[in-house]
């Protein structure tokens, strides 16, 4: 399904809710060495949310609309957990005839007997995330979703006051007292926050891993390119 004209640059189009995670996830593939594109399907957080609510049908009309202005891409990687959650991305992908890598492959990855932990934008995303999970490993659930924290995000307040001011320390406190050994960040905009928390549990000497998703979307993307090897012109 990979695709590319002679001479030109693999691109790769980082599709996202707001352009605030489409900007994180820019980032993180321009410091990978990839060409990138970016496409934000909604203007802030709330308006995505409401985008996320509409009938199915609705949003997937609406999301390859947007996606087909963008042909000269290669693929796409959909850098937001909650679009994900809530569209047809094998539909959509056959549709357009391109490659969607999503974050949520990384889940269905974890392995555990003990509690998991998940803080999500949400509550479709996170139920998304936790039925992954709950297919994938005997496990329970703590979950946390708000999507006030997303907009502190996009007001780039501080990581640590962000933290203290919407109680994820009192949860991560709380996930240690009931045996938590995985935290789930299940949103692209808490990669703004993943240092800061990374910092509270190491200080805390808390036996609690810290998961995103970005090194399975990162291996996602090296597997296509190195299965086309050879069939594409590159």
């Amino acid at each position: 399904m990979l695709s590319r004209k002679r001479g030109r640059t693999l691109k790769i189009g980082v599709v996202a809710g707001t352009p605030i995670d489409v900007k994180f996830g820019i980032e993180f593939l321009e410091n990978k060495g990839y060409t990138v594109e970016a496409i934000a399907i909604s203007r802030n957080p709330l308006e995505q949310t409401v985008f996320q609510t509409l009938t199915s049908e609705k949003r997937e009309i609406e999301l390859i609309s947007v996606l087909e202005k963008y042909d000269d891409c290669d693929m796409f990687l959909f850098y937001c957990n909650s679009l994900s959650s809530t569209v047809d991305v094998h539909k959509i992908s056959e549709i357009l005839k391109k490659e969607i890598i999503t974050p949520l492959g990384a889940y269905s990855e974890i392995r555990t007997d003990k509690n998991v932990a998940i803080i999500a934008a949400n509550a479709q995303s996170l139920a998304m995330i936790e039925s992954i999970i709950y297919q994938s490993t005997p496990c329970r659930t703590i979950c946390m979703s708000n999507l006030a924290i997303v907009e502190a995000i996009e007001n780039k307040n501080e990581p640590d006051q962000i933290i203290i001011d919407y109680g994820i320390d009192v949860y991560l406190d709380m996930c240690n007292r009931h045996g938590v050994d995985k935290f789930i960040l299940g949103c692209t905009h808490f990669d703004y926050l993943e240092e800061n928390i990374q910092k509270y549990v190491n200080n805390k000497g808390y036996q609690i891993e810290i998961i995103t998703p970005k090194k399975f979307m990162y291996s996602r993307i090296k597997e296509i390119v190195s299965n086309n090897e050879g069939k594409v012109k590159w």
